[in-house]
């Protein structure tokens, strides 16, 4: 299975509820700009899974017009989310499903990340995710230290 894991583009500071904060003018074109890479690179999930702060579904959107694929709304994939609540969600989206995309938020992408990898959170800082970053995993299964990061890229593109 392969999954991309993407933080959303960057967002504004600041709003009365953290999952109402819309993606700035460049958080917007930042995910414009993965979308057409992920295009070009021939990287189409079946899927994705996206959580539901406004943030991440407006990354997705961006990111579909070039990809043209479902999402599901994902409750348990929020910055608050913790890493064994997004697994649960992750297995249950990606039933029969080999390729998936995920958008979500920090501290949860860098986390999972480094479950996934290394098997353990504590090395989450080894995988920083700025804003509209990926990260390309190759799994059998969705467990702490079956999968190996293949890229890890961060805009600008170059697109």
């Amino acid at each position: 299975m392969k999954l991309l894991i993407v933080r959303h583009g960057e967002a504004e500071p600041m709003c009365k509820a953290d999952a109402e904060r819309q993606l700035t003018e460049k958080g917007v074109a930042d995910a414009l700009a993965l979308g057409r890479r992920l295009q070009q690179a021939g990287l189409k999930p079946a899927k994705a899974a996206v959580s539901p702060y406004q943030r991440a579904q407006q990354t997705f959107a961006a990111i579909q017009r070039a990809l043209a694929i479902p999402a599901v709304t994902i409750e348990h994939i929020t910055p608050e989310s913790s890493v064994a609540q997004a697994i649960v969600a992750l297995e249950t989206v990606a039933d029969g499903c080999d390729y998936l995309l995920m958008v979500s938020h920090l501290p949860l992408v860098s986390s999972l990340i480094a479950y996934l990898v290394d098997g353990s959170q504590r090395a989450a800082y080894e995988y920083p995710m700025p804003p509209a970053s990926l990260a390309e995993l190759e799994l059998d299964v969705i467990a702490p230290g079956c999968a190996t990061l293949k890229r890890l890229i961060s805009p600008p593109y170059g697109v």
